[in-house]
């Protein structure tokens, strides 16, 4: 399932033909991001989705702008985030809106494209609800030891908080 970084794109140094990237090339790089990257990270970024596709197979720029380009051809646009939740996040972070961007979903364009089965989405749910339920049952242990008063938590309590483990 995962890339094997010594096939890397020969054409790194040149400008990507959208015709030679093969639908299965961009099956192989969805699945390999929507993988490893369930748990830490659901959205990306246009700039983020770049760094990822150089991470993964050593390209140069142009060639992820590239891919990114043929992953847009084939309807990655329809699957950006819901503005309306970035901006909750913006709010309950106090982040300046004006730092979010539109993300894309990889497992929603991997569904779309057939790239990912509905079971390997139906586990991808079920492991984020996990992630979500542990994520609770922490954060009232933790607010139960501290107290709710956020405010009041030394420097050194934020850092426990911030350090905790929600994966299984």
């Amino acid at each position: 399932m995962f890339l094997d970084k010594s096939k890397r794109d020969s054409s790194e140094s040149e400008e990507i033909e959208l015709e030679d990237l093969s639908e299965e090339r961009i099956k192989e790089i969805v699945r390999c991001l929507a993988w490893p990257n369930c748990a830490r990270q659901e959205y990306f970024s246009h700039n983020e989705l770049i760094y990822e596709i150089i991470y993964l197979i050593g390209c140069d720029l142009n060639h992820a702008q590239g891919i990114v380009t043929a992953m847009k051809r084939l309807g990655l646009g329809v699957c950006l985030r819901d503005c309306w939740e970035a901006s909750e996040l913006a709010i309950r972070y106090s982040l300046p809106q004006d730092n979010l961007v539109p993300k894309y979903n990889l497992w929603v364009f991997g569904r779309m494209r057939g790239y990912i089965s509905q079971e390997e989405l139906s586990q991808y749910w079920d492991k984020l609800a996990k992630q979500k339920q542990r994520r609770e049952e922490l954060e009232e242990k933790f607010y139960e030891k501290y107290g709710d008063d956020e405010e009041k938590w030394p420097e050194k309590i934020w850092d426990e908080y911030e350090e905790l483990d929600f994966s299984e």
